[in-house]
């Protein structure tokens, strides 16, 4: 996997049906042997989809309390021109605020639909979201929708308010490492610590990649703005934030 396919994987998960359904049976099965699972905080279960492949010893795909997430989208983006807020109802059963540019520079370039299964307390919620991505200079951003029960429990540390919404930011590591890789204490510290998170990507390398989110809810849509190994501060990104929540 090259470093751009990484990016948009982590941006928007690219799995199969028979490869959704291997992560479930395996994060089910680990469940019900109440291994030691890492929890992972909701804005961040795209990446613990990933690191599911390769099922580091650590455990298994969770979300809060025994809870389990996975998504899936078309490796074709259903949109290689900015939407109207009609197709985006139509696709996804809502439609919140976006912009096709930024003021910094930044321009749409395609977007896509993602299917997410919410597995929690034995029941199992079903939506869609939305993951629109900006490019400027070579360097990218994503911006998610999503409209799921729990949307509003932010992760992240409080990052001031824009036009009377609450803002919070997340910064955190990265790590794609071997299949074969042993998390250590040190690891699962930093795991738990949210400095760190960790996945593989069928490499054998280990590879650090820095990870900036802002994040937001609006009338029961919570809105992710994230970066890869981007040149924007979070800062920047609050800034970009802002312009979102005035479209809307």
């Amino acid at each position: 996997m090259t470093e751009r396919e990484l990016k948009r994987a982590l941006g928007q998960v690219r799995l199969s049906e028979a490869g959704r359904q291997h992560i479930l049976n395996d994060a089910r099965e680990r469940l019900n042997r109440k291994e030691n699972i890492t929890m992972k905080q909701k804005k961040k279960l795209a990446f613990a989809v990933i690191a599911a492949v390769c099922v580091l010893t650590i455990g298994a795909v969770a979300a809060g309390s025994g809870g389990i997430w996975y998504s899936h989208s078309s490796s074709r983006p259903e949109y290689t021109s900015f939407p109207s807020a009609e197709q985006v109802e139509a696709d996804v059963g809502y439609t919140g605020s976006m912009v096709e540019h930024f003021s910094n520079g930044y321009a749409f370039t395609e977007g896509s639909v993602v299917k997410n299964t919410l597995e929690a307390d034995g029941t199992q919620e079903h939506f869609k979201s939305l993951t629109l991505r900006y490019e400027k200079d070579g360097s990218e951003l994503n911006l998610s929708l999503a409209r799921y029960s729990g949307a509003e429990e932010h992760d992240g540390q409080p990052a001031g308010t824009s036009s009377g919404v609450d803002l919070y930011a997340s910064e955190f590591i990265n790590r794609t490492v071997p299949e074969d890789y042993v998390m250590s204490a040190e690891d699962v510290a930093l795991e738990q610590a949210g400095e760190v998170f960790f996945n593989c990507d069928g490499g054998t390398e280990i590879e650090d990649h820095q990870v900036r989110t802002v994040n937001w809810t609006v009338d029961g849509v919570t809105y992710t703005l994230m970066q890869i190994d981007g040149p924007l501060t979070m800062d920047e990104l609050v800034t970009m934030a802002g312009e979102v929540i005035d479209a809307g």
